[in-house]
């Protein structure tokens, strides 16, 4: 038999990111190096997209206002959003594992 086992993430010290949610895409800072995962929270309706590709209404992922949401990501990306129908604020917390 063999046994897996699954790195526990926790949320990295310091400060996250924060981008404004609006008509048009705005993408975040670049992640920190050590970055595996991302805990993220909107104040609004919402779409994500990992850059390249930019955020547009009605693709990407969609992130409903007050939810949160854990997102795989790695070192030097950067999320997109736009807003859904109202704007607001994205809250981007990278985690370690």
């Amino acid at each position: 038999m063999t046994t897996r086992y699954k790195e526990a993430l926790q949320l990295a010290a310091g400060g996250g990111l924060k981008v404004t949610i609006g008509v048009t895409a705005s993408s975040s800072a670049i992640l920190p190096g050590f970055t595996r995962a991302v805990l993220v929270w909107a104040t609004s309706n919402c779409w994500l997209e990992f850059m390249p590709s930019t955020a547009s209404n009605g693709t990407g992922m969609y992130l409903a206002a007050s939810q949160y949401a854990t997102l795989l990501a790695s070192a030097s990306q950067q999320l997109s959003v736009v807003q859904d129908a109202t704007a607001g604020t994205l809250y981007i917390k990278p985690m370690i594992g």
